[in-house]
């Protein structure tokens, strides 16, 4: 956001930057090297309990030119995708509003830090809700690939809780996450449209993501154990509640008890143990006892092999043929009779007012959440209607309300190009 042009050199594992002569702080001091220096210095130093970054720069970064205040050249040891991740992460600092004598942390915990972006938080934040206010006069606005987005004038982040649907159905929250099936496809949701100007989207997205499955082993079971067990083993509800966005919804339709079953679930990656526990927690009410196994790769693959394993949980890097290599992976250990559970699915689900407007050609498909509002690279990309809000409000409920369907945008990866142009 902040760079307006910058020139690489492979060869010489550098890049030259140039600040955006516009750029400002949202206290009106203009973005300068001097905050990039400072930046990289107070990660590196000692005293500031930042012991990953002054690690992780110290051995990506190898040194920092300076040119003049808008220009300077950072040279890594060496140059590769990593690098390009390091530069988009970077936030720097603003040295103006550090450089006291003042004790750090300690002294800045309740000041309001100067920003780049649009939004600033507000001075007096509530233990329930985060509110954030737009920068006057933000310099964004008048840059070619910033302008026209960040519309909102204030933003309210509240904290989930059994109050939720009833502001939402009031109007108090213009938009909610309904990802996990039991929002989706629930009565309350369904019996909202038919009520309220609410409208449903289901927005598929193409992150840098992992190709992931669970693998049962149904050759392991009789069919009518293979059914029982598949229709039992509660994934979304797991991956609801492992996420950062659980269910609104807590009634579920718990199936009929089945004999106690004992299942190990072999992995590779520690990521997958918070949601793998909630998992196995998650079982135990239909009688399912999950019981996760770490193993490495070379051990995965040899059960797999064997045919030795109940249910593994099959992981591929994100990569341009990651489909393909993923499709490849399963189908050399493919069983006779194995039953694949996808659970990684790339879908984000929404409930939200009709006054909450988006562009009539969502222009990404990276991005996992289209109402975030302070994304830089996707995010404020809607807005808001203010009078079809008042006019809304000021109604009385309407019993007569046409459902509307949901809204579906799907997701084309490589191997459906086919399906894409045959329905084109």
């Amino acid at each position: 956001m902040l760079i307006s042009e910058w020139a690489i050199d492979e060869l010489q594992h550098q890049i030259t930057l140039r600040i955006d002569s516009s750029s400002l702080w949202s206290d009106g001091v203009p973005v300068t090297t001097s905050d990039i220096i400072y930046t990289l210095l107070f990660l590196t130093s000692d005293g500031h309990d930042t012991e990953y970054q002054r690690n992780y720069i110290n051995q990506t970064l190898k040194s920092i030119t300076v040119h003049n205040p808008n220009e300077f050249t950072l040279r890594f040891y060496q140059w590769n995708d990593t690098t390009l991740d390091f530069l988009c992460d970077f936030r720097p600092l603003a040295s103006h509003f550090y450089q006291t004598n003042d004790a750090w942390p300690y002294d800045f915990d309740w000041l309001i830090e100067p920003v780049t972006g649009a939004y600033q938080i507000n001075s007096d934040p509530n233990k329930d809700e985060l509110l954030f206010y737009r920068t006057p006069n933000w310099w964004g606005d008048k840059q070619k690939y910033l302008a026209n987005r960040f519309n909102p004038k204030q933003v309210t982040l509240t904290l989930q809780s059994v109050k939720t649907p009833i502001n939402f159905s009031t109007g108090s929250i213009d938009v909610i996450n309904t990802t996990s099936d039991a929002n989706w496809n629930s009565e309350w949701l369904r019996s909202l449209t038919l009520t309220k100007h609410i409208n449903r989207l289901q927005f598929a997205h193409q992150g840098e993501r992992p190709f992931a499955a669970l693998v049962f082993n149904s050759s392991q079971y009789s069919p009518e154990q293979k059914n029982q067990i598949l229709a039992h083993l509660p994934i979304a509800e797991a991956l609801t509640a492992a996420s950062e966005t659980r269910a609104l919804i807590h009634k579920l339709d718990t199936p009929a008890a089945i004999n106690i079953t004992q299942i190990s679930i072999l992995y590779t990656d520690p990521a997958d143990e918070s949601w793998l526990a909630e998992l196995a927690l998650k079982s135990n009410k239909y009688n399912i006892r999950l019981h996760p196994t770490r193993v490495n790769s070379r051990e995965l693959i040899f059960h797999l092999k064997a045919n030795d394993f109940d249910i593994a949980l099959v992981k591929i890097s994100a990569t341009d043929n990651a489909q393909s290599e993923f499709q490849t992976l399963l189908n050399s250990y493919q069983q006779s009779g194995t039953t694949r559970l996808i659970y990684d699915i790339p879908i984000k689900r929404y409930a939200y007012w009709h006054w909450l407007k988006l562009p009539q050609a969502i222009g990404t498909k990276v991005s996992a959440n289209i109402f975030d509002p302070f994304d830089p690279v996707t995010g404020g990309l809607f807005w808001i209607d203010r009078k079809l809000k008042a006019d809304t409000l000021s109604q009385s409920e309407n019993k007569n309300i046409k459902e509307s369907a949901p809204v579906i945008h799907g997701l084309y990866l490589p191997s459906d190009e086919e399906k894409l142009n045959n329905k084109e």
